[in-house]
């Protein structure tokens, strides 16, 4: 069976679409179907292109970080050592829990089921 390969569409066809996205009085998913895209892709190429055809391809700014906010990686880098600490005092308090279980299952056990002599 003949496998499709996907359509890449250059950068030409992207303004096109642009172009008529912004002169058509259609709404944009009705053009995104028309022309078989999806929608998010037909905005996607509107903001990059916002002039449309005779415009440069506007590359989307980086969010700045905000002073005094950590990023939630570096954020949880710092977090990483408490709750190292956290978890293994959680650790040692259950083997010593389970500790006493066994030990208190072992009596019990001895109790009911006396060992014959």
């Amino acid at each position: 069976m003949e496998q499709l390969r996907r359509m890449r569409p250059d950068e030409a066809y992207k303004r096109e679409a642009v172009r008529l996205a912004k002169a058509s009085t259609k709404s944009v998913p009705a053009i995104a179907r028309e022309l078989g895209i999806g929608n998010s892709t037909l905005y996607r190429w509107i903001a990059k292109y916002p002039g449309g055809s005779e415009d440069k391809p506007q590359v989307p700014a980086r969010r700045k970080p905000v002073p005094g906010k950590m990023s939630a990686r570096k954020a949880s880098a710092v977090r990483e050592p408490d709750e190292l600490d956290r978890l293994r005092k959680e650790n040692l308090f259950l083997r010593d829990e389970n500790d006493i279980l066994r030990r208190a299952a072992l009596a019990f056990a001895r109790t009911s089921y006396p060992v014959p002599d």
